[in-house]
């Protein structure tokens, strides 16, 4: 009967952790448009710096998809419900927009689907830019909305 207690206690705890670890310690100020368009603006310096003269056009959606947290298409989408924190919708903003960079940038990119089918989804050469540029760039970008007052500590 202890040893079941003590199983119990330690599954409790284990949950209480995993959960804690999911929750965002960031809540934002703005709607989520404007969240989305600020994470978008910071990335001006990385736009300019490729002589990219626009800024993508976004969509929000305020569902999950099945599959995936955001897509580019030409323009980004954000799912939120497949973000759940303010980390989440800046990691996958900031992913979107490098899908963005090389769609005007690299030549390559018009085979980005062959890419996939030949080497999958994680060893594809864009996405493996695209979370390297998120995971660069997430930490600034959560700094940069802090101080704009896009975002704050809850």
């Amino acid at each position: 009967m202890l040893e079941v207690i003590f199983i119990v206690i330690g599954a409790l705890y284990l949950l209480y952790v995993l959960l804690s670890h999911f929750e965002s310690e960031w809540e934002k100020n703005v709607p989520y448009t404007v969240l989305v368009k600020e994470i978008i603006l910071y990335t001006g310096f990385a736009l300019r710096e490729h002589n990219i003269k626009h800024f993508p056009d976004f969509k929000i959606c305020y569902y999950k998809n099945k599959k995936y947290a955001g897509v580019y298409d030409g323009k980004i989408i954000v799912y939120l419900g497949s973000n759940p924190t303010i980390n989440d919708i800046v990691n996958t903003t900031l992913h979107e927009v490098q899908h963005h960079i090389q769609h005007k940038t690299d030549p390559q990119y018009k085979y980005y689907s062959d890419y996939t089918k030949t080497c999958g989804y994680w060893l594809n050469p864009f996405e493996k830019e695209a979370r390297s540029f998120a995971s660069k760039y997430e930490d600034s970008c959560i700094e940069y909305l802090v101080s704009k007052k896009i975002i704050q500590k809850k």
